[in-house]
């Protein structure tokens, strides 16, 4: 199955590690945001979307990629990375998915590494993450879209 993961990661990379992670389990490409191009997702089954969470919101380059993109019944999955680690964030990329017709096989998430200014006082949040679990959680996560789809 050829996969694509379309991924924005600037703050510490932990989103381009889970990215690279889960291309290794497809065997597919890897695109950071600024460099995709919407035409790219006609040449794949599986379209993956992934970013950091940046206020509490997945990057703006990820809904504009999926904007622009068509993918009506094409098979796409979401991932993020975050202080908490938690698939709330993934929801608005789900709804603008599922707004193009797009089929939703899959959501994952896992925490990364996050500091302030504040924050570096207690050492950052989340520290040490993504881990070898958040890597292998992330391996599982593909293998089963790779077994359902």
């Amino acid at each position: 199955m050829k996969t694509l993961i379309v991924y924005y990661s600037a703050y510490r990379k932990n989103t381009e590690k889970i990215a690279e992670c889960m291309v290794g389990q497809f065997c597919g490409d890897l695109v950071h945001a600024k460099d995709y191009n919407e035409n790219d997702v006609n040449n794949y089954d599986l379209v993956g979307f992934g970013s950091g969470v940046y206020n509490q919101k997945m990057h703006p380059s990820i809904f504009k990629a999926i904007e622009k993109s068509n993918l009506q019944n094409k098979n796409t999955f979401v991932f993020s990375t975050s202080a908490v680690g938690i698939k709330k964030y993934n929801n608005d990329a789900i709804k603008l998915l599922l707004d193009k017709n797009a089929k939703v096989v899959g959501s994952f998430s896992c925490r990364g590494f996050f500091t302030t200014k504040i924050l570096d006082i207690f050492g950052g949040t989340a520290k040490g993450h993504p881990n070898n679990v958040d890597f292998k959680n992330a391996e599982k996560f593909a293998e089963k879209i790779m077994n359902e789809i």
